[in-house]
């Protein structure tokens, strides 16, 4: 993944780019992410698995017509046909009078407010197996997990997958609870569902409790998890 810097350079040439190719007016953001997903078998842990993700957007505006477009790859040469794909697009996109960037004198400028949006935590493997396993020797009776696909709203950098955890706990414990709190009914198809919750029933030897809600409404700060994934709410 690239560094701060190495992404504000990445994103200001391609909006370079793209202004030089023709644009009226452009934008991009860069985005990466990470996680780690823990396997157990019988008490030992089996394995770990490491994932790293980035991604890079843009938008360009020509007259009141845009588009937006994204890749995973940082090769110049490939952000280079981003730009052309992008103006290609928005030259077929129909007129929207709001198109257009936010006036400079609404922009941020200077230093980012701290918003305590990160605690540099990133859990690693041996640490959640403890957890699990403390949660259970203090005689809690259930232990419960979020269904949640960012850990920008919990201050980390990156969040397990919600049944993934679960199935990992139910192979170092013997006797707590396990439960989601709760499970989005957008997040997975309900046969896909159906078949994640009875594997990990019959894994944890019938100590899954199944929480299922909404988990979020549109236009809420949990629902740009569902925008960046293209998940109708």
């Amino acid at each position: 993944m690239l560094s701060p810097n190495e992404a504000l350079d990445r994103a200001v040439k391609l909006v370079e780019q793209a202004q030089k190719a023709g644009a009226d007016a452009a934008d991009a953001v860069y985005s990466c992410d990470a996680s780690t997903e823990v396997q157990v078998r019988l008490g030992a842990l089996e394995d770990v698995v490491r994932s790293e993700g980035e991604e890079i957007g843009l938008r360009v505006f020509l007259g009141q017509r845009s588009a937006t477009i994204s890749s995973s790859s940082m090769n110049p040469d490939v952000l280079k046909s981003l730009v052309e794909r992008a103006l290609d697009m928005a030259r077929e996109a129909p007129e929207d009078q709001y198109a257009g960037l936010a006036p400079q004198d609404m922009l941020l400028k200077g230093a980012v407010p701290d918003v305590d949006s990160d605690d540099g935590l990133d859990p690693d493997p041996q640490s959640l197996r403890e957890a699990a396993l403390a949660a259970e020797e203090t005689g809690y009776s259930t232990l419960w997990n979020l269904d949640h696909f960012s850990g920008s709203m919990f201050r980390t950098d990156s969040m397990l997958e919600c049944f993934t955890s679960i199935t990992a706990w139910a192979g170092v414990t013997n006797t707590i609870g396990l439960g989601t709190l709760v499970t989005n009914v957008m997040n997975r198809e309900p046969g896909l569902l159906a078949n994640i919750v009875s594997s990990v029933q019959q894994i944890a030897g019938d100590r899954f409790t199944l929480g299922i809600g909404a988990g979020t409404a549109p236009n809420s700060p949990w629902g740009g998890e569902h925008e960046a994934l293209g998940l109708p709410l």
